[in-house]
């Protein structure tokens, strides 16, 4: 990534989300969703960059058009290589100091608060990394209770994509890694704690920023296996010792969503 483009810098925020062939209902609402948070936000807070890998050209004609009649969003056009490939050309083309990234089926609090809170974190601290709680999507898993997190690098609680703002310069020369499937964002984090010898200005903010659906891309037990391995692998690669907590999450992340198939949790 070059200087010019880390040092383009117009917004707080870039919000990168792949759109690849959506429900065009669901991505109708979504637009509106974002459109109400970006009126929270205000302006030059925030920019929506949307990643599209659409196959059918009438279906990305429909899209364009309809984006098209919303102001605070861009996109880009990426052949169909993944999630990583579309998140990287998020990253390059972004223009906030901030980067956070979420899918079609998640949703923001809109809690005016809550991102009054987080923008004047960003803005006072400037971390590396700030990273909020989300919440299941799911009427029987809402309003769950913060749980006790250690405020140092990394913490003793899974991150969830959708609640980790990421500093744009984190990603100099240092992308998502295409081989990866699901975790590549965790090899990355851990990439990061050693390439920073643990200097890392890591903020934790216990407010609930997100909510994520359980029916998405690692919600089967195929890529919860997927998830497993390379949550494994990554730890390996990033020359950490694989300890017994890797193997837990890895695990218990598979337990939890056979539980949530077989209705244990309840469904939305």
């Amino acid at each position: 990534m070059s200087e010019s483009i880390l040092e383009r810098r117009e917004y707080l925020i870039t919000f990168v989300i792949p759109i690849l062939d959506p429900d065009i209902i669901i991505l109708s609402k979504f637009l509106k969703h974002t459109h109400n948070l970006n009126s929270i936000l205000g302006q030059k807070k925030s920019e929506f960059l949307l990643i599209l890998s659409i196959s059918d050209q009438n279906s990305l004609t429909n899209i364009i058009k309809n984006l098209n009649t919303f102001s605070h969003i861009r996109y880009n056009l990426v052949p169909k290589e993944g999630i990583y490939k579309a998140y990287n050309t998020g990253i390059i083309n972004s223009r906030g100091q901030y980067l956070n990234f979420l899918g079609l089926d998640d949703f923001f609090n809109l809690e005016k608060e809550v991102w009054k809170t987080l923008i004047n974190k960003l803005i006072k601290s400037s971390p590396h990394l700030l990273v909020t709680h989300v919440q299941p999507f799911c009427k029987d898993l809402l309003n769950l209770p913060l749980k006790n997190v250690n405020p140092k690098f990394p913490p003793n609680m899974p991150l969830f994509h959708q609640g980790v703002f990421y500093k744009y310069n984190l990603f100099k020369n240092n992308l998502y890694p295409l081989s990866f499937k699901i975790a590549a964002d965790f090899l990355h984090m851990l990439c990061l704690q050693k390439k920073l010898n643990k200097k890392i200005n890591f903020l934790y903010l216990p407010v609930h920023t997100h909510y994520y659906s359980l029916n998405g891309f690692s919600s089967s037990i195929k890529n919860r296996i997927l998830l497993a391995y390379e949550v494994c692998l990554s730890v390996l690669l990033s020359g950490k010792n694989l300890r017994f907590i890797h193997i837990k999450f890895a695990i218990g992340s598979l337990i939890k969503y056979s539980f949530y198939k077989l209705n244990i949790f309840g469904n939305s």
